[in-house]
């Protein structure tokens, strides 16, 4: 195969990238000084014709290249790590190529061609001080000696490691740079997933929750139909109930033993076969309800007499080593009592008024009451209006001045025509009929407010809030909700004011006789020694 195009797009160490087209006929020599792309030539071909090494082959590469092998046209692109082979137009595999290990053997230096012929050395020579920039380096290095320039061929081999793993670095980041593309879609994948199985996760929990309900839901649909009268306390009322039932059988079963000690006492008593009298039953009943009712009463009496007692006991306590004992005689404590009933009346009929005078509060204005009074009458004659029936129409009279105005008018333009008496009296009456008229119209304007809009008006004037709307179930609505309520309340609280200073000098005086009261009660607790 033939040469014909080679296409370096990115290969490391070539910037920029650039097309080579040899000459269609004979062998093509490649030379020139160091550093222009010979090597990178060689390069390329290797990449695109020795297979793929992904140990040794850079990751960033971008090769194109076209052969001719007789009448057919072959076309190999290389992308990174793929190669495509196309034969005239159509993708194909690659054609029979040497290997790799025998690419090398082709390459020659423009030095090895020509330093062995004698009749070329002057050619050989120009050629080798071209290929180095024009300069002998070689007389140079036998004037400077062998170990000139060590250091610096030192420096370059390092530069050129340096070099080495700064293309190999670069080739490396470019290759994570097209892996950055798939990590996005990788990391906008994870993402993606993450939401899902956060909406898996909440599915789930919706679908845990809905078997949930509907179990419950079943369950209560299997429960007794009266479920949703229970109102969460039976448990407890069900252990009330068992506990009153075994009190009521426990009672039961006392009142059994009572009953078979009763027909027992009975049998021994010998009324078993023959029943008393009724007259002696009704004795014995009434004796042995009045020996209950003493046998009460010594109860009550044993209780009052161990109170007293006890009263008696904390009394004589609090007066040990006190000194005198207070005069508690039957006159003294009639005293007392003479004073304490008094004042207990007084300062409860005090309370009493107090609160009397505190429900009473402020009188209301007499003008919201006059302003209400005058709505609830406008009110009423608004609705009074409505109900009666429209007054006749009085525009006939009207009509027939208009008329007779106008027949006037035209016998005064006749009489104008003619020059009479006649026309000139006519032109007066016309004159006459069209002032009458216009008066009768003047009236009937003034007369076209109608009783209820006055009415309207004058509820408006009161500025109380007006009703929802002028109809008759509205306005009777709004009369007895609000404005008549409002009025009987303003009233009635205007009563309970009135009774205000009233209760103010009872209060004074009921408050003068609890004080004068109270003067006599410690008068007289001072005297017998005992409050």
């Amino acid at each position: 195969m033939r040469l014909r195009r080679l296409t370096i797009n990115h290969l490391p160490g070539i910037t920029p990238g650039f097309t080579f087209e040899p000459p269609d006929a004979g062998v093509t020599i490649v030379t020139g000084p160091n550093a222009i792309g010979k090597s990178s030539l060689a390069r390329a071909l290797k990449h695109l014709l020795s297979g793929i090494d992904r140990n040794q082959d850079p990751s960033a590469l971008s090769l194109e290249a076209e052969f001719d092998s007789g009448d057919t046209h072959w076309q190999v692109t290389r992308n990174g790590g793929q190669i495509v082979w196309v034969r005239d137009g159509e993708a194909a595999t690659a054609p029979s190529l040497p290997s790799g290990d025998q690419i090398n053997l082709y390459r020659l230096s423009m030095e090895s061609l020509l330093v062995d012929d004698h009749n070329d050395q002057a050619l050989a020579e120009e050629i080798w001080r071209t290929l180095r920039g024009g300069f002998d380096l070689d007389a140079l290095r036998f004037d400077l000696g062998r170990r000139w320039g060590r250091r610096e061929e030192s420096a370059l081999s390092k530069a050129r490691k340096t070099l080495g793993d700064v293309e190999r670095h670069y080739a490396a980041l470019q290759a994570d740079e097209a892996k950055l593309p798939d990590l996005d879609r990788r990391i906008g994948a994870a993402n993606q997933a993450r939401e899902r199985l956060k909406h898996l996760e909440q599915a789930v929990e919706l679908h845990e929750a809905i078997v949930q309900r509907e179990a419950r839901q079943e369950a209560v649909n299997q429960s007794p139909p009266d479920m949703d009268k229970l109102k969460g306390n039976e448990l407890k009322r069900l252990d009330t109930c068992e506990t009153t039932i075994t009190e009521l059988r426990e009672k039961a079963e006392e009142e059994q033993r009572n009953l078979q000690a009763a027909h027992a006492e009975r049998q021994d008593s010998g009324l078993a076969d023959s029943a008393p009298q009724v007259e002696a039953v009704a004795r014995v009943e009434e004796r042995l309800n009045a020996l209950d009712r003493h046998a009460i009463d010594r109860v009550h009496a044993e209780k009052d007499a161990n109170e007293a007692e006890a009263a008696l006991k904390v009394a004589q306590a609090q007066f040990e080593g006190s000194g005198e004992a207070p005069n508690l005689s039957a006159d003294s404590l009639e005293q007392a009592r003479r004073i304490v009933a008094p004042l207990v009346d007084a300062q409860a009929r005090l309370r009493e008024l107090k609160q009397q005078l505190k429900l009473a509060g402020e009188p209301p204005e007499d003008s919201e009451i006059d302003q209400h009074r005058a709505g609830l009458h406008a009110l009423r004659t608004w609705l009074a209006a409505i109900a009666q029936p429209d007054p006749p129409h009085q525009g006939i009279t009207a009509t027939v001045w208009f008329t007779a105005s106008a027949l006037a008018a035209v016998a005064a333009v006749v009489a104008l025509i003619e020059q009479t008496w006649s026309g000139l009296a006519a032109i007066a009456a016309a004159g006459l009929g069209l002032l009458l008229a216009l008066m009768g119209q003047a009236k009937r304007t003034l007369r076209a407010t109608s009783p209820a809009d006055e009415a309207q008006k004058a509820f408006m004037d009161t500025e109380l809030e007006p009703p929802k709307e002028w109809s008759s179930a509205a306005v009777g609505d709004h009369l007895r909700r609000t404005v008549e309520t409002r009025l009987n309340n303003l009233i009635l609280q205007k009563e309970r004011a009135s009774g205000a200073p009233r209760l103010r000098v009872d209060i004074e005086e009921t408050q003068s006789n609890v004080e004068s009261l109270n003067a006599a009660k410690a008068k007289l607790a001072k005297a017998i020694g005992f409050n």
